[in-house]
């Protein structure tokens, strides 16, 4: 009937939701695979988000509220009009933070650092949007930097993962000098 079957859909919909979020903020949900689609079968993610067990509800919600603060790399990024000089200052403003706060840190500010180093893995969405109106000399530059910034987000978050603010603060300046690079190319 056409009320099951937008029932479905919309149960479909939010599902794949669901676990493209938990995989994009590297969350574990039950019934999603780690690339983000749902499982198929009795222990989907549809099953698991529409059944009344507490700690999968407490789950997913979980889920939904980070996504703001951890799905950095996504289209709405784009959308939002993504700048070197705006990856540069909210850079800063983390190696500043980290500089001061060292030890004191939470389990949730080390998560939006993770978030921070996951979107300096530029997609090649980014990047293009980087490029942008510029000669293709200069394009080439900011994919170059851009590879590179991959390898240099990898490095500082293996110390973010340990929660080890020196070892952080000691790969933080390759990273800001990439993003210094792009802002210089972009002008």
């Amino acid at each position: 009937t056409h009320p099951e079957m937008v029932r479905s859909a919309g149960v479909a919909l939010f599902t794949i939701s669901a676990c493209l979020l938990a995989a994009h903020s590297h969350a574990y949900l039950p019934g999603c695979l780690p690339t983000g689609m749902p499982l198929r079968g009795s222990a989907s993610a549809s099953t698991i988000a529409m059944n009344s067990e507490p700690l999968a509800r407490r789950q997913l919600l979980q889920v939904f509220a980070a996504a703001p603060a951890l799905a950095f790399s996504s289209q709405a990024a784009v959308a939002d009009a993504i700048s070197a000089e705006s990856l540069l200052k909210q850079w800063t403003e983390i190696g500043d933070k980290v500089k001061k706060q060292q030890d004191e840190l939470t389990e949730d500010e080390w998560k939006k650092i993770q978030g921070m180093l996951q979107r300096l893995t530029l997609s090649k969405s980014d990047v293009d949007q980087l490029a942008k109106g510029l000669s293709s000399d200069k394009s080439e530059k900011i994919t170059r930097i851009a590879t590179t910034m991959k390898f240099q987000a990898m490095a500082a978050d293996e110390p973010a993962q340990l929660r080890d603010a020196v070892g952080f603060l000691n790969e933080f300046p390759s990273l800001e000098d990439s993003l210094r690079e792009i802002a210089a190319l972009r002008k």
